[in-house]
């Protein structure tokens, strides 16, 4: 197994972009001029890891390389590693190509990166499906589902000490504001202070959310963390809530969600029942039981309450 930490070359403006260091109108300005001109909005980190690959083609002498989107420049790379080591590169699609890539940008972007690419992989059906309009029909057609794994002490750890009723999580990046403010929104009309354990890379926005709600919403940003501690506050909370991206919401942080037997919330689309939300009941000698709730059914059962202030004035 080779790991090598490979620190990133240049690309100041995009790391500014990238830390939400820029104006709006000026971040969405670099995002698409960068992917049109070089295919990617990770060109530092490609540049830094390109400088390396060279003695690791000649002392691992690859067969096939494997890379994944989340991160287009993952294709470039691995068309770069293809072509030199003379060995084919599949193209694993873990996150929606329609939440990454600028609308106009989507059809161009594929054929460009996705033309040499001898399969594909995907993390569910939904995730071929919103990028086949897209990519070469060969691939879309052919592809095949890997769902992600999960690791086996997740399985076999106990939940202990068991819920705390005043916390919830919310776990990896924030696909809409829109929804992560209809979900803080919800939090605070649970009827206690809550404390919101976030853990990814947008804390900020959701402390931001927040601030209107001081005395009943608390954000704890915990950034990244190890799996083992993830996996014990998620343990710990009454329920686990992530904002979902794309046009289906199994994403690759829900196996690892399950593992926590506690109640799952995510917050649908607009093209769902916008007062709704989803949850997906887990339970270790059944097996997972997703469904739609109402509010009441909803809250009743989970014994927290988290939807849209829109629909609580009848209700609480």
């Amino acid at each position: 197994l080779f790991r090598s930490a490979c620190p990133p070359a240049g690309g100041k403006v995009l790391r500014r972009q990238r830390s939400n260091g820029l104006p709006r109108l000026a971040s969405k300005a670099i995002v698409a001029g960068s992917y049109f001109a070089t295919g990617s909005v990770f060109g530092d980190w490609g540049r830094g890891v390109l400088r390396y690959m060279p003695e690791l083609i000649e002392a691992f002498e690859p067969e096939i390389v494997w890379a994944s989107f989340g991160n287009t420049e993952c294709y470039r790379i691995a068309r770069w590693i293809s072509k030199r080591a003379g060995c084919n590169w599949v193209a694993d699609v873990k996150d929606y190509w329609g939440s990454f890539i600028p609308p106009g940008l989507r059809g161009n972007l594929a054929r460009r990166l996705l033309g040499g690419a001898a399969a594909m992989t995907a993390l569910s059906r939904g995730h071929i499906d919103d990028i086949a309009p897209f990519a070469p029909r060969r691939l879309t057609e052919a592809a095949t589902v890997v769902y992600s794994g999960v690791a086996d002490s997740l399985l076999s750890n106990a939940c202990e000490p068991g819920p705390d009723p005043g916390r919830v999580t919310l776990t990896g990046a924030i696909y809409s504001l829109r929804d992560l403010t209809r979900l803080i929104e919800g939090f605070a009309l649970a009827g206690r202070p809550l404390t919101v354990d976030y853990a990814g890379h947008q804390g900020a926005e959701v402390k931001n959310c927040a601030t209107a709600f001081q005395g009943q919403i608390e954000v704890v940003d915990h950034g990244y963390l190890p799996l083992d501690r993830l996996h014990a506050l998620q343990c710990n909370a009454v329920a686990n809530a992530f904002v979902r991206s794309g046009p289906g919401w199994f994403q690759h942080k829900l196996p690892e969600l399950l593992t926590a037997r506690r109640p799952i919330i995510c917050l649908p689309d607009a093209e769902q029942q916008s007062y709704s939300v989803n949850a997906l009941r887990y339970n270790a000698g059944g097996g997972q039981i997703p469904r739609q709730q109402t509010l009441s059914q909803f809250n009743g059962e989970v014994n927290t309450l988290v939807t849209l202030r829109a629909t609580l004035h009848d209700t609480l």
